[in-house]
C-alpha cells in the first residue's frame, strides 16, 4: 500500500469515529441552513418540565435537579424531527436568579444546560443546532435610563458568555416585551460573542408588544443589527404571530421566526392546559411558512406531539421570499392600517352564557409592591376557581393598584380576573386610560363600583 492511500485510510477512519452531527453541520452554517428551506425549531421546555413534576419556582434550576428529564425532553424534540433545541436557560440570568434566591446556582444552571443540549445530540446522532435560550430579565418594565441599561447590558453579557464559553451555536433571545430591553440585549450579545442571534418578542391580541412596539417598528429597527433571523414566540397563539410574520415580510427582507404558543392556558385539576391541539396548531405552522417565516416552532403548551406534526405539515414547502422589503421608507409605518381583530368571549363569559356554575374569590390588593405573598396565597384554590375578582382602593386606602395586580395575577397564575374599577375618584379621561391599559394587559373582565369616598382631615 503506498503512503498516500495510507494517509487517505487513516483520515476516513478517524472521519468514521467523529460524531455524526459534527460532520453534518459543518456542512454549513445556521445563516445558510436559514436560506434552503423552512427550518423545524423544537417545542416548549417550560410546560414540559412542568407537566412532569418539576416546580414553576425551579424550571432553570432543573438541568441541576432533574439533568435526566430535561435531557429527555431534548431528546424527544430531537426525534419529532427538530433541527434546532433550546438549552433550558430561559430565565437562567443573573437577575432572575437572584430574585429567587438562587444567585450562587447562576454559572453552574447555564453551563449544565447547555452540556444536557450537547448530550441529547450526541446521543441522537443528528445533525442540530443547540441555541443558547435567553429571556428579559424579569423586571415590571424594561430598562429605562443608563443606569438600568447597563445593568441590563451585564446581566445578558454575563449569561451569554457563559452559553458561548460550553459551546452553543447561536443565541436565542425569547420573550421579550419591550423593543429597548432586546436592543439592550443584542448589543450585550455582540460585545462577548460573534455568534448568530435569533430575537423574538411577544405580542398581544392587538398585535403589538405589550410595551405598544409595533410589527413594523421592530422590523426596522432589527433590520440593521446583523442578526440571523428575528420574529415572535410565545403570544396569545398561531394566529397573532401570523399577523405579525405577514406585517414584518411586507417591509424586510431579513429570516423570520415564529414559534407560538398553544393558545391561552386553562387551570383543569389544578395543571395548566392548553387547548390548541397538534393538527390545528401544525395547520397554523403551515400559514405562517407561506406568510413568511423560515423557523417554525413552538412556545408554552406545546409538546414533541406538536412538533411532529408540524414537521410534517411543512415538509416540501418553499420559503416564502418576503414581499415589497422598503424598510428604507420608515414612514409607511405611520400610513398602515393595523388588522382588524374579532373580539373573542373571555372563559368567564363563556361559562355564564352557557349557564355553567362559576366560582370566583375576591382579594385586595397588596399594600405594597411585592406580591408574593398574596400569589402565594392563591396557588392552592386557583383551580377551584373560574376568576379572581380583583378590588380596587377598597376602604379608600393605599394599594397597589387593581390594574397591575389583575396583570400579574394573569401572568404568573395563568387565570383570569375580574378588574374593579371605582369610579367616584376618577374622572373620565383616568377611566378612559385605565381600560385601555386593561385591554393592552389582556384583562377583558371589568365590574364598575362606585368605590369608597376617601376621606380628608
Amino acid at each position: 500500500m503506498s503512503w498516500g492511500l495510507a494517509c487517505i485510510l487513516i483520515v476516513f477512519l478517524l472521519l468514521l469515529k467523529m460524531p455524526v452531527d459534527t460532520l453534518e453541520v459543518m456542512e454549513f452554517s445556521f445563516r445558510e441552513r436559514l436560506e434552503q428551506g423552512p427550518i423545524l425549531g423544537d417545542g416548549a421546555m417550560g410546560t414540559q418540565l412542568y407537566s412532569r413534576g418539576v416546580e414553576l419556582r425551579s424550571l432553570d434550576r432543573a438541568n441541576l435537579t432533574a439533568p435526566d428529564v430535561v435531557k429527555a425532553i431534548h431528546l424527544e424534540y430531537l426525534q419529532a424531527g427538530s433541527e434546532v433545541i433550546q438549552s433550558n436557560t430561559f430565565g437562567a440570568n443573573s437577575v432572575r436568579l437572584a430574585a429567587e434566591g438562587a444567585l450562587d446556582d447562576f454559572e453552574a444552571v447555564n453551563r449544565a444546560g447547555v452540556r444536557l443540549a450537547k448530550e441529547a445530540r450526541t446521543l441522537s446522532g443528528q445533525p442540530i443546532w443547540i441555541a443558547g435560550a435567553m429571556g428579559p430579565l424579569g423586571h415590571e418594565r424594561a430598562p429605562i435610563g443608563a443606569l438600568d441599561a447597563a445593568l441590563a447590558h451585564n446581566a445578558f453579557a454575563q449569561q451569554a458568555a457563559i452559553l458561548a464559553d460550553e459551546g452553543v451555536d447561536l443565541f436565542a433571545l425569547q420573550t421579550f416585551t419591550a423593543l429597548s430591553e432586546l436592543k439592550v440585549a443584542i448589543e450585550a450579545l455582540r460585545s462577548v460573542s460573534q455568534l448568530p442571534i435569533m430575537a423574538e418578542m411577544t405580542f398581544t391580541l392587538e398585535g403589538i408588544t405589550p410595551a405598544g412596539d409595533t410589527p413594523e417598528e421592530i422590523a426596522l429597527a432589527l433590520a440593521d443589527k446583523g442578526i440571523a433571523a428575528f420574529g415572535g414566540n410565545c403570544s396569545i397563539g398561531p394566529e397573532v404571530l401570523l399577523q405579525v410574520v405577514e406585517r414584518m415580510a411586507a417591509i424586510v427582507n431579513v429570516p423570520l421566526t415564529a414559534e407560538p404558543n398553544a393558545g391561552l392556558p386553562e387551570y383543569v385539576n389544578g395543571k395548566l392546559v392548553y387547548a390548541t391541539g397538534p393538527e390545528y396548531f401544525s395547520e397554523s405552522a403551515r400559514h405562517l411558512v407561506e406568510g413568511g417565516a423560515r423557523l417554525i416552532g413552538g412556545c408554552c403548551g406545546t409538546t414533541p406531539e406538536h412538533i411532529a406534526h408540524v414537521r410534517d405539515a411543512i415538509k416540501g414547502l418553499s420559503i416564502t421570499e418576503n414581499r415589497n422589503p422598503v424598510a428604507s421608507h420608515p414612514a409607511l409605518i405611520v400610513t398602515r392600517s393595523a388588522p382588524v381583530v374579532k373580539p373573542v368571549a373571555t372563559g368567564l363569559a363563556s361559562k355564564l352564557a352557557s349557564g355553567e356554575f362559576v366560582v370566583t374569590t375576591e382579594l385586595s390588593p397588596p399594600r405594597g409592591f411585592d406580591i408574593t405573598a398574596t400569589l402565594e396565597k392563591l396557588r392552592p384554590v386557583i383551580g377551584h376557581l373560574s376568576a379572581v375578582n380583583v378590588a380596587d382602593s377598597p376602604r379608600a386606602q393605599g394599594r397597589m393598584s387593581a390594574l397591575a395586580t389583575c396583570s400579574l395575577i394573569q401572568s404568573r397564575l395563568g387565570i383570569e380576573t375580574i378588574m374593579h374599577q371605582a369610579i367616584r375618584h376618577r374622572n373620565l379621561l383616568a377611566l378612559h386610560s385605565d381600560l385601555l391599559g386593561a385591554h393592552a394587559l389582556g384583562i377583558r373582565n371589568v365590574f364598575t363600583v362606585m368605590g369608597d369616598a376617601p376621606r380628608v382631615r
